[in-house]
Formats: structure tokens, sequence, C-alpha cells
């Protein structure tokens, strides 16, 4: 049967033909239901006109029809064109890009570009041959690679679906275009080509005639050429079974490691071949990702002496880092676990200009480090730091970047930016959308197949999306009925559908965490410990965070069994939140680690700061606070802190310096005091995300819901008459708008500010709001009337971290480290119009960006850490192997 374009195959329109051969004519089509491009295989007549035959096939292609997998072609159905004669064709994905024999044909292809489509030929192979489905027929026609390098396997499993079920005929068990008869001798003899040797001599072909096929195709990726070929299909079958096979035809340099796993690949005694592909798996992502053993490369030189803090990069540390460079790159060098290679230690330069430096990625080779770089109130931006490199550099277009990490093969940096993931090459250039974010979240990994698992949000499960962009997938379910209120951190291991995943429970701080590995074909997750950001490092560890350190466990990739117990191995390492943020860490597989060490900034002294500059430390221990309210008559405060994991409030006397913990279920944060004294609003997480509570301290009653939603609300402010509180919520888009909530009398909320505000206050009459935004690209202050759409007046030029309204309330005053400014102003038609603005304090220090009020006599309240040692990532290179000394 032969289709014209524009011509009905049931609800499909035949868009022109495809290929042909002896499985039959492929056409593009469109399919009128569904609205999606298909390919349409049309059955040869030897199969739709053999009852016994086409009832055997129809059972192979509902088990065909049931792999599913990123780098698999789907076959979406089989069908029957009651109208057409002999119509029953095949419905299936119509893959993108050009067959690998193109590719092939253009010259050989180079190891770092064959290498990741070896690998997605392997998470293939093996995903079918889990299902007990063999291949039969891999081949470079039936390999499809698109334009972004993604793989596509073609006709998985039809070779047994087209045979002729006669167990005598050799060629039922061999090739689907042998025993058609194929017109296209070309198609036969490529068939034959890829064959294994069984399948050459007419025997049964199992798992490993498919390893065989790898082997031939990787073998010609990397040579360039056909490896067997013959005038004849005997010419061709014997040259399978008994051709030299031309070994010096494989790139100079190859590493050895690939050198090995091809012969074994192409052992013509399938007992001597390698019997798994996943086997071959393993291999190749050990080599792309450092780990092989290239025994072409001399020994490393020893390192050079440094201080006891580490190498700092500059002209005499040079010579070591040849070593750091050595230590991942698979084309040329030694790899990271090479016994002979020593640990080196180096510490990565603040750029010009930087102050904060923080969230390190390391690359997969070990070359380089991505990091995000503050320089006071203005936007972070991302800088890379290469190895072979005395300075960092500015990755430009990327300010307000965040959370970075990068793809597999290191050409890539994902990152966040307000609502949206985005990608940017390592060399710069434009940034590119990946998806939309409902707000910030916690970590993301650039899997083999180019797809990148993420979360949400802090509340939200993972999700999956393609690294050009597309509709995200839920890939991980919360096991709501244990108390999972979050899946974090996702990272890889050895099998790239596994990854490790740190479960949050609801209610509870870090350390009531646990490690999980997520099976990403089930969705389903299997708890290992508690702990968090657990990362796998060859040959064998999960390094993760707990108890304000981090610890190592021996792990089993395969099993997915730990042994032993833990051992502390990093006690250097801290992060930029409260609780020593578990997020300023980075370790490649190969034992590459960045880290951000220093002291925890947020462990800070309340200090009373004057006019003037005059600063009086409160008889308080230092901690880490994370907010700030004062009561109208100055005599008590409240104070959010993270004490051993836990969020909590602490009520202070300023007058009689003694400090009351409140009793309070849940993570609780965000205090803001009631114009009485008696109330006190906060946000908390109790029942799965962040709402707004109060509670009557002169009472034994339990706190009370003030909104509760399923969006996350804080409160921020209540009017000055106690008639209405300010409370923050964030949207579907990613915003954070702060709305009105009448409460005398009550009322729905109303939006105030249309765009994304921080630390809103009002005024003491009850007239104007202040707030932070970030809409103008960087964090400044505004001011508007107290009205739903009103218009802002922008007030501070250079930066801001926190602001609030003087206690006579004549002067706005906002911080801009390492100063308080002072802003005078009037009221013209009902707006605010700064008439200048003074250095109203200034203090040396680290300032907290939400800990800061104004108290009854006028002075500031801040939080500020002195004296600290600079903050600094650090890189160590073969860490892995002290981590292994760690257990000896």
């Amino acid at each position: 049967m032969s289709l014209t374009p524009g011509s009905q195959l049931g609800s499909y329109e035949i868009q022109g033909l495809l290929g042909e051969g002896g499985m039959g004519q492929v056409y593009k089509a469109r399919d009128s239901k569904l609205g999606r491009e298909v390919a349409i295989k049309v059955l040869p007549p030897s199969v739709a006109n053999d009852p016994e035959r086409l009832a055997r096939f129809e059972r192979e292609a509902k088990l065909l029809a049931s792999l599913s997998h990123t780098n698999i072609a789907q076959i979406y159905g089989l069908e029957d064109a009651a109208s057409e004669k002999g119509g029953r064709f095949l419905v299936m994905e119509l893959a993108p890009g050009q067959d690998l024999t193109l590719r092939i044909g253009n010259g050989p292809l180079d190891l770092h570009d064959a290498l990741p489509v070896a690998l997605q030929l392997t998470h293939a192979l093996e995903a079918a041959h889990e299902r007990g489905i063999v291949h039969r027929d891999l081949k470079p026609a039936n390999i499809k690679v698109s334009d972004d390098g993604a793989v596509k396997v073609l006709d998985f499993g039809l070779a047994k679906a087209f045979a002729s079920g006669d167990p005598e005929s050799a060629s039922a068990m061999n090739s689907p275009t042998l025993t058609a008869q194929a017109t296209a001798a070309g198609v036969i003899l490529g068939t034959a080509a890829y064959m294994s040797p069984e399948q050459a001599r007419g025997r049964e072909a199992d798992k490993r005639a498919d390893v065989w096929a790898f082997g031939v195709v990787f073998f010609e990726m990397l040579s360039g050429a056909r490896l067997f070929q013959g005038e004849t299909i005997s010419d061709t079958l014997a040259a399978v079974l008994r051709q030299d096979i031309p070994w010096s035809t494989i790139p100079p340099g190859t590493p050895a490691e690939i050198m090995r796993l091809l012969r074994r690949c192409l052992e013509r005694d399938r007992k001597n071949r390698l019997h798994d592909i996943a086997d071959v798996r393993i291999v190749l992502e050990e080599v792309m990702r450092g780990g092989g053993k290239d025994e072409t490369v001399a020994a490393p030189a020893p390192a050079p002496s440094g201080t006891s803090r580490g190498l700092i990069f500059g002209a005499g540390a040079i010579a070591a880092l040849a070593l750091g460079i050595a230590l991942g790159r698979w084309t040329t060098a030694a790899p990271a676990a090479a016994p002979t290679a020593p640990t080196v230690r180096l510490v990565v330069p603040k750029p010009n200009g930087v102050t904060n430096v923080g969230e390190p990625a390391v690359a997969p080779d070990g070359s380089f480090v991505v990091f995000v770089g503050r320089s006071g109130t203005k936007a972070p931006q991302l800088y890379i730091q290469r190895l072979d490199q005395t300075a960092p550099r500015a990755i430009e277009r990327t300010e307000g970047a965040s959370q970075p990490f990068l793809s597999f093969d290191g050409r890539w940096i994902a990152f966040r930016r307000v609502n949206r993931l985005e990608r940017i090459a390592i060399d710069g250039g434009e940034p590119l959308p990946i998806t939309q974010l409902p707000g910030s979240g916690p970590g993301g990994v650039w899997l083999p197949d180019n797809t990148i698992l993420f979360a949400k949000s802090w509340l939200s499960e993972l999700w999956s999306v393609s690294s050009d962009g597309g509709q995200p997938r839920q890939v991980s379910t919360l096991e709501t009925s244990r108390g999972e209120n979050g899946h974090w951190f996702p990272s890889a291991l050895p099998n790239p559908r596994r990854v490790l995943i740190t479960t949050w429970m609801k209610g509870a701080g870090v350390n009531d965490a646990e490690i999980a590995v997520l099976d990403l074909d089930t969705g389903k997750h299997q708890v290992l410990f508690k702990g968090a950001e657990g990362r796998y490092v060859a040959p064998g560890f999960i390094v993760f965070f707990r108890a304000g350190a981090f610890h190592a466990v021996r792990f089993d990739a395969s099993t997915l069994k730990t042994s032993g117990e833990p051992v502390s191995v990093l006690d250097d390492a801290y992060g930029n939140s409260p609780e020593g943020d578990i997020s300023e860490t980075d370790i490649n597989s190969a034992g590459t680690l960045a880290y951000l060490s220093g002291p925890n900034t947020h462990v800070r002294q309340l200090n009373w700061t004057a006019s003037g500059g005059k600063s009086e430390p409160l008889p308080f221990p230092a901690r880490a606070y994370t907010g700030v309210s004062v009561t109208d008559d100055g005599t008590r405060a409240a104070v959010s802190l993270v004490d051993a994991g836990r969020h909590l409030i602490r009520v202070l006397n300023l007058v009689n310096p003694g400090e009351e913990v409140l009793d309070l279920p849940g993570l609780n944060w965000s205090p803001v005091w009631h114009p009485d004294g008696k109330r006190l609003a906060f946000r908390s997480l109790r029942k799965g995300d962040f709402d707004t509570y109060w509670k009557d301290l002169t009472t034994n009653g339990p706190p009370e819901p003030l909104l509760v939603t399923d969006f996350d609300d804080s409160p921020q402010a209540f009017l000055p008459d106690g008639t209405g509180v300010i409370i923050e919520q964030s949207t579907n888009d990613g915003l954070y708008l702060p709305m009105l909530m009448p409460l005398i009398p009550k009322g729905p909320p109303v939006v105030l500010v249309p765009y994304s505000t921080s630390n809103v206050v009002i005024s003491r009459d009850g007239k104007l709001l202040a707030f932070l935004s970030d809409k103008g690209g960087s964090r400044e202050v505004y001011v508007q009337p107290m009205s739903a759409g009103a218009a802002a007046s922008p007030v501070s030029a250079g930066g801001a971290r926190n602001v609030a309204w003087s206690r006579d309330g004549k002067e706005l005053l906002y911080l801009r480290p390492p100063e308080i400014v002072a802003v005078a102003f009037r009221m013209e038609g009902g707006r605010f119009r700064a008439t200048g603005e003074r250095v109203w304090s200034r203090v040396e220090g680290d300032y907290a960006d939400a800990v800061f009020d104004v108290g009854a006599d006028g002075r500031v309240l801040v939080a500020i850490a002195k004296n600290q040692a600079p903050r600094e990532i650090r890189v160590v290179t073969n860490w892995q192997q002290e981590i292994a000394r760690k257990f000896k």
C-alpha cells in the first residue's frame, strides 16, 4: 500500500514518506484527534495478511507499547484502517533530528561528542533489557540524534515482532529486514553489518547481541567508517564472523578505558562478552566524570606546599593548578580517583568589589568552579574560576542569579533568577529560559539525558523538565501520611535513573530531614537515613549534612545499602543562612569538593545603635537571629532565631534583661507586635505551608490562625490603630504581594502593591507604606500611599537591606551597610517627597538583613557580627582519598 501526502489513514493525515525497508513503509503523519505529529509504519503484506503472524505481532507490539523511556521512541498503538486493503499500521513517536548514519558519514565524532550519544544508548538498552526486551536490530539508521544531542532509539524490539515465528529460520531471530525480503540492498547490508556473531550463525539472540551491536556502533562513531562490510550479505556476515577488527582506525589518544570497553563489547564469543549493558553504562559514566584509569598518562608531580589554610590562587600556585585540572579531564589526564594523585587545597579569590561569595558548583571534570558573588546591596552575579587561571571572571547577564548547577558535560550553567529557571553557556552569551517557577526552591540537578530535576519551591515535590524548556512533569510524590513536606536537593547517582534527594519533614528542622533514593522510572523513593543534601562520591560514599556538620557513610550504589557508621569529614563548612545553609557545598562524583568556609555570619550580637554611631550591646548571647520587632513602649522585643536547626521565637525583656521562649508548634519566623503590645503575629510552618498566626501573650491559650491559605503568608506590620494587618502572600507566578487584611471589621485581603516586596512597614500615622523591592534590578526602598495600586516613589538609589520609620515619624531610616541612612520628607498632593538624606549612623560590622527595628527612644536595634574572619570558597581535589582514610 502506497500513500500520498494529504491522504487519510484512519484519523491520521499523511504528510510524506520518511523511508521504507523490510519492516514496511514509514510515513510522517498528523494525528487529528490529539493534534500531534507521529510516524506511521504500515505493515508489509507478509505480516498483515498472515493471521497467525499478525496475532503474534500484536502480542509483541502490546509489550513494546508499554516501554516508556526518554531515549526510546515510543509505540503509541497498532491500528486498522478498515477502508484500506491490508491497512494495519503502527503509530509511533516521531523522533526529531537526523539518524546516526548521517553523522558518522561526515567523519568520526570527537570523543567529547560521542560519549554522550553512547551513554544515552546504554540508558535506552538498559531500560528495555530490564523489561526483558532485546532490540535485535540496533544500528545507526535506528538511532536519531537531535540538534541538541538528545538520542532516540527507533524500532525497539520490532525485529522479534516482525519475525516469522519459525524456530528453524535463522532470519526469524536475526533481522527483520532479512526476513521481510526488503528491496533495498543497502538496508539489508546495513542490518547484517550490525548482527552479532551468534545471530549471523542463526542462533538465538539475547541481550548480549545488543551489547555487540552497541560496540559496533560506538566503534564507528569513533572511527568514522563501517566496521564490517562486503559486496553481498554473505560477505558481510563472513566479515562479522572472521574479520580482524581494525583497532588502529580508532583515533590516537582515546582513553585506555574506552579501548578496553570496546574490546569487551566486541568479543565474538558471547560468553566472554560483557553480559549487561549496565556495565557498559557504568564505565562510560566513570570516564565522563574523570574516574577512568587512563594507563597512558604519567603520574602527576607532587603538589607544592602551602599554608595551613590552603593555596591562594596566584602566580606561585599555577603549577599546583595544573594538577587540579588533570584530576578530572578524561580526554587527556589522570583520573581524580587515581591513588597516586595527592590532595590539593586551593582558595578561590574574591573578585574585585565582591564582598560576599557562596553557592559554589563544581564542574563534572573538576576543571572549574562556578559561584555567586555579591557586592553590598547590588544584585548577585555568577562568576567562574578555572583552576588553571589566577582570577575569577564574571559571567555577564547573570545579575540576580542564585543556586547554580552544571550540565553533566560541563558546558552549561543552570540557575534560578526571580521566578524562572534559566541556563547560560559556560563561556557566556545570552541566557535561555527553561521554565517558570513559583518562587525560591532548594537545588537542582542536570542529568545525562538533558533533563533537569528541580523543586518548584521549598514545599514542593520534585519536577523534571527538558534543558531546552517545555512543560515540567512531576517525578516524585510527597508521602504526606508520614509527614513529608518537601523534596529537596536532588543529586546524581551512578545509575542515571536514580537520584539522591532530601525529604523535609513537616514542622521539623534540618536535623529531622532524611536522605532517600528516588527511582525516576517508578516515582517512588526509599529512605536511607537521617540527613540532608546527600552527594554520591566514588567509589562508594554518600557525603551529607547533619547536626551542623558534614559526614560520610559507605554506600553501595547498586544495592542502595549503607554500611558502617557515619564519620565526620568536614568541620569548617558553613552557609549564608542561619542554619549554616547546607546548600553552600558542592562535590562532584570524582571527589572534587568546593565549599564555603568561615564563620556562620548569622551568629550576631544584638546592639542598640544611636544617631552618630554610638553602639551598646544588649545583654543577650550572640545567636543566629533572623528577625526582630520592638513593642511601641520599647520594653520588649520579639526575636526569631535558629537554635539547633529549629526556628524559634523568644521575647526579650529590654528593661530587666531576661527572655522567654514561646512554646509554639512548628517552625516560626517573622514576629510582629500588635500595637497593644499584648498580641504577637508570626509566620509559622505547621500544616504544610507558611501561614500567619497570632497569640495573646497574656493568656495560656494556643495561637490562633490569622490567615491560613494554600499560599505562603507572612505578617509584615499592623496598622497603628490595630484595625488591620499587612500580610505578604505568594502567588503562582512567584510574586510576593503585600495585602491589607482588615480585622475590625473583618474583610477580605486587598493587594496594595502589584509586584514583589519585602520588609513592609507602615508610617506612624498609618498613611504611608514603605518597602523594599528589586523591580528595578537592585533592592531599593519605595514609599507609596496606603491604598491599593497607588504610585510608589523611589527613595534609595544605592541599594538597601532593610527599612523602618523613625519613632517621631519625621524620617525614614534604611540600612545601606555600613550606614544607616535617614531620609527627611514632606507630603505633596498626598505623595511622599524626599527632601534630603543624611548618614544617621555608621556601624562597622556584618549586618543581618531582617534584624532591624526602632525602639521607643529612637535608637535602632540591629544584630551585628564584628571582627570575623573573611568567608571564602575553598576547593579540595581528590577529597575522596581523605574520606577513605577516615574509614581505615
